[in-house]
């Protein structure tokens, strides 16, 4: 396994969902499956998912390892559920990374956020209360305080949005978006990983986190020249369609929320010009020429063109009368005035 420090990858990508039941009955367990982009479809990657870190003690002991992969923890920090990352997403090049106790910024890259937090809270009624609240959920932005009703429709660039609007300083120019389902330029279609993650019941009140910690591969972005993005991922929960043993036919599925992290890499000269294409130019040229063509075909077939044969034909028919013709092709008639006796 060769040994590298996270560091030297790139900038750090760290989303944190925070999942909450608001009640009023416990729920038994859930599933929330976080999407990602993690690679192109050439196989670059986008962002690295590591599954430990190593941690070097000061006084020469045995080195520490922390998991880092993808978990579902309380605020206490115990284990409440179990995250399922695909194999081929979590540390493909088995890379043994160790953290430094000596922090270093990535060189030429600052990311503007080194977490992003998104609560998801999930309220269920008692069939007793009105019907129209029956389905009520309501999960919202920590940091935008931005409550969202699930019966009205929802668009995910609005919420990429509200997650965006709380960096301040941010440059409004156009930057790449990251998504998955989404073409990027000079990238293509990136490849996500689903990584499923099962809550093991909360009670009223209660809460867990779902951590999602993964490394900016700097070399694809600096390579491709792409100097300002975001990476956004998604969370959509679903409960179960039991609880307690009782079916529930009140469970739906929660519209996904989306978290937006950006990162700017200062060291990219980014061309002002790009190269144009010749073939829009040659393709026009010849529909022009052939669009001309035909019109004057079609002028020719009408007779535009016959316009002067008419009178040369007439010139030949009646030749004594070549003589009073002047210089623009019109008759003159000479008039002769007689005399008269008075």
């Amino acid at each position: 396994m060769q040994r590298i420090h996270p560091e030297t990858i790139g900038p750090e990508l760290k989303h944190i969902y925070l999942v909450t039941n608001s009640g009023p009955s416990p729920l038994e367990s859930f599933w929330v499956n976080l999407t990602i982009p993690v690679q192109t479809r050439d196989g670059e990657y986008l962002v690295y998912l590591l599954d430990r870190l190593r941690y070097q003690a000061e006084d020469g002991g045995p080195p520490r390892f922390e998991n880092i992969s993808p978990d579902v923890v309380s605020a206490e920090g115990h284990v409440r559920g179990l995250c399922i990352t695909p194999e081929w997403a979590l540390n493909p090049l088995r890379l043994n990374a160790v953290h430094r106790n000596r922090v270093e910024e990535f060189p030429k890259s600052r990311s503007l956020s080194r977490s992003f937090r998104s609560q998801l809270s999930i309220t269920r009624y008692r069939r007793s209360v009105n019907r129209k609240m029956k389905n009520k959920k309501l999960f919202y932005l920590n940091d935008k305080h931005n409550f969202i009703d699930d019966n009205q429709p929802i668009n995910s660039k609005d919420t990429i949005r509200n997650a965006r609007s709380i960096l301040h300083g941010v440059r409004k120019r156009q930057q790449e978006i990251i998504k998955c389902g989404e073409k990027v330029s000079d990238l293509g279609y990136p490849v996500c990983a689903v990584i499923t993650c099962r809550v093991n019941g909360l009670s009223r009140g209660d809460a867990v986190r779902i951590v999602l910690r993964g490394w900016i591969w700097a070399d694809t972005f600096f390579r491709y020249k792409i100097s300002d993005f975001a990476i956004v991922s998604e969370a959509n929960a679903k409960l179960e369609e039991t609880a307690f043993g009782i079916k529930i036919d009140s469970n739906l599925t929660i519209q996904p929320l989306a978290i937006s992290q950006n990162f700017v890499f200062e060291g990219i000269n980014v061309s002002l010009f790009r190269e144009i294409p010749l073939w829009p130019f040659i393709l026009g040229s010849v529909l022009g020429l052939a669009l001309l063509a035909l019109l004057i075909f079609t002028m020719w077939k009408c007779g535009f063109f016959h316009r002067k044969q008419i009178y040369d034909d007439q010139f030949q028919q009646y030749p004594h009368n070549n003589n009073n013709i002047n210089s623009n092709g019109n008759s003159i008639n000479p008039i002769f005035i007689e005399p008269r006796k008075i």
